[in-house]
């Protein structure tokens, strides 16, 4: 779980997250745009049901239910673990949050753990979003920023 250093509350973090993580699976806009948010890897990552997800900086439990596609929260032992049972995992990930003055920005991406141990994590796509707080709302300060690594 998240050791916090934005100064906002994991339970309001924790519900932003969600909200990323809701419209990038769902394709539903954030709050504050009419814009849905397309994680290039999305396809790769969810190829094999049930998509993992990282507990690595997640501020509160997943509310899972209600989602497109089934999810599963794991660590990156279990993550390391599986791929060198199975094959390489792909999963999703969140960044550590930053707080940016009023705003903060969030991380979400797309990565995989290879099956042999000995090489390094790959990283796939994501996007960042920052968030600001309207009218005690929280909602997207500007336009998505997505990334490949």
């Amino acid at each position: 779980m998240l050791a916090d250093e934005s100064g906002l509350p994991e339970e309001a973090i924790g519900q932003l997250q969600q909200a990323l993580l809701r419209s990038v699976l769902s394709g539903e806009p954030l709050p504050g745009s009419d814009r849905p948010l397309h994680l290039p890897d999305l396809a790769f990552v969810v190829r094999q049901p049930p998509l993992l997800v990282s507990d690595e900086n997640l501020a509160a439990p997943l509310a899972i239910e209600g989602l497109p596609v089934e999810i599963r929260v794991v660590s990156t032992a279990q993550l390391t673990e599986q791929a060198g049972v199975e094959a390489a995992q792909a999963y999703l990930r969140f960044g550590t949050p930053e707080r940016e003055g009023a705003t903060l920005r969030l991380t979400l991406e797309a990565r995989m753990v290879p099956r042999d141990p000995q090489q390094p994590t790959l990283g796939l796509s994501g996007v960042q979003v920052r968030f600001r707080q309207v009218n005690g709302r929280w909602e997207t300060s500007e336009d998505p920023v997505f990334f490949v690594s």
